[in-house]
């Protein structure tokens, strides 16, 4: 491995950990900012549609929260792993500039981009 791939790897590895906190900080204040909105609310009149467009809201949040830690681990994974970087679908490695853009990237641009063509033909 090249010394800059090393870089990239050493430094991709702090931004993993560091989006893993970022994001379960978030989710640990959005439930207790939905808690404490429930609680205020408690004696009001509403017709239900505010609490029930709320937590559709936060369950969509939730859910990219919960896909983007999963491809967090799965990347710490891979560096465990020493497969870090390379693409999952054509075995070529990515490039460090999509490392740098996207640490959690499993696919090399054109093979992800060719993932995302076939998942829209399902649609």
């Amino acid at each position: 491995m090249s010394l800059n791939r090393q870089k990239i790897l050493a430094r991709n590895v702090e931004i993993l950990e560091s989006e893993t906190h970022r994001i379960s900080k978030e989710m640990t204040r959005g439930a207790e900012v939905a808690i404490a909105e429930r609680s205020t609310a408690i004696g009001v009149e509403d017709d239900g549609g505010w609490e029930a467009s709320r937590e559709d809201s936060d369950a969509g949040i939730n859910a990219a929260q919960n896909c983007t830690i999963k491809q967090i681990e799965n990347a710490k994974q891979a560096i465990r792993d020493n497969v870090y970087g390379i693409c999952e679908t054509c075995g070529k490695n990515i490039p460090t500039v999509r490392l740098k853009e996207y640490p959690y990237a499993t696919n090399c641009k054109p093979c992800q981009e060719e993932e995302e063509v076939r998942a829209n033909e399902w649609r």
